[in-house]
């Protein structure tokens, strides 16, 4: 049965936004007031100038503050307004003017708080993983049958099909993501073609109906690279994922899911020559049963490539990674045990070499022998056979 994208084992809690986490109570800044008195409605949104005008008068502060349960203001923006458009241009006033204040001593600011992404409610949840939730409960018709139908080829299979709800919560998601990863918020997403690499960059595990989404409406992207030539799927590979309450199978979904819709996605190394498994094992977040294996059944001939960059066979990076479980580094070299030779076996560039020398030799053996041959020769046809008497 496909993943129906919920984060945390058990009961489905209310929904966020009907006040049953209390997030409401004991404000401890103007702009949780604003956002909060804003209303409780699927389009409820404070006016961007109100928003504006605090974060002038407040600066960082109000935006860092937390209320009793932790939640800062952007935390409640994001679980407000999921159909209001003007709720992201509020997140995104918010997250341009989350920079460090104060006196800087060689570049470095004074102001070490950490910035408003990384700040976690009482609950674990930082913004990204408060999206998640908000996602996964939300009640509106047409977000839950993408959650039910999406990852069977229902829904909008383009940006251009999402309704106006989806993409308020698309776009919020990749205001978070960009914001996360340290980018620039104002940018506009429509022509990114990098939006399925931060997905599965997240730091947070995205809902799997989101990833199917993703996965969906942005399959022209599935063999994009970055920057640094990596593909979506050495960035899933890389990426930590966690989150409070996630399962095993929420987390090794996006890894299964491309690699099922994408084959040959293991293949793709990067512009330094890098494989995805070599990626994946150097980050140390994977193991054999998060996605070692998926990876390595896609492209098994990665199993016996050296990393260009360590110089070592896979299960010798895994061997000498504090963070992976000897499970994977058995498995890796039960997979091709002749690997145990490891780098007593002469490279290839140094087997050819040798070969080069024997055949040399070989070659001036047969010269010296040709040359005895002739001579011996020579010596047959100038003896006089005497006949016989």
């Amino acid at each position: 049965a496909p993943l129906g994208g919920g984060r945390r084992p058990g009961p489905a809690p209310p929904p966020p936004w009907s006040g049953a986490r209390g997030w409401g109570s004991q404000m401890t800044s103007s702009l949780h007031c604003a956002i909060h008195g804003a209303g409780e409605g699927d389009a409820a949104s404070p006016p961007l100038e109100v928003v504006r005008s605090l974060i002038d008068e407040g600066g960082r502060h109000l935006i860092l503050a937390q209320s009793s349960s932790g939640a800062t203001a952007l935390h409640l923006a994001v679980d407000r307004g999921v159909r209001s458009a003007s709720m992201n241009e509020v997140m995104r006033l918010m997250l341009q003017a989350d920079v460090p204040e104060g006196r800087r001593v060689r570049g470095i600011p004074l102001d070490r708080r950490k910035p408003a992404t990384k700040i976690e409610t009482r609950d674990g949840d930082t913004l990204l993983g408060t999206f998640g939730e908000t996602w996964c409960h939300c009640p509106i018709p047409e977000v839950e049958r993408v959650r039910l139908h999406v990852s069977d080829g229902g829904g909008p299979s383009s940006l251009e099909e999402l309704t106006d709800t989806l993409r308020v919560l698309w776009n919020r998601a990749d205001i978070l993501l960009r914001a996360t990863a340290g980018e620039n918020v104002d940018a506009n997403g429509d022509n990114d073609r990098l939006q399925l690499h931060r997905i599965l960059a997240s730091p947070v595990s995205m809902p799997s109906s989101f990833v199917n989404l993703a996965l969906r409406v942005c399959s022209e992207q599935a063999f994009e690279r970055d920057q640094k030539g990596r593909g979506p799927l050495s960035a899933a590979a890389m990426s930590p994922g966690s989150q409070y309450g996630v399962s095993r199978d929420e987390w090794i979904y996006p890894i299964n899911r491309l690699i099922e819709l994408f084959p040959s996605s293991a293949s793709m190394a990067d512009n330094d020559g890098r494989l995805p498994l070599h990626l994946a094992i150097d980050a140390g977040y994977r193991s054999w049963d998060t996605g070692i294996e998926a990876i390595l059944l896609d492209a098994p001939r990665a199993l016996a490539t050296r990393d260009i960059q360590t110089r070592l066979y896979p299960f010798m990076m895994a061997a000498i990674d504090s963070k992976t479980d000897l499970t994977t580094v058995f498995l890796l070299l039960r997979q091709n045990p002749t690997m145990a030779w490891g780098l007593a076996e002469d490279p290839p560039w140094l087997k050819t070499a040798k070969l080069q020398d024997e055949v040399e030799k070989l070659r001036v053996e047969n010269a010296e022998l040709r040359t005895e041959l002739e001579l011996l020769r020579s010596q047959v046809s100038s003896m006089k056979v005497c006949p016989p008497e």
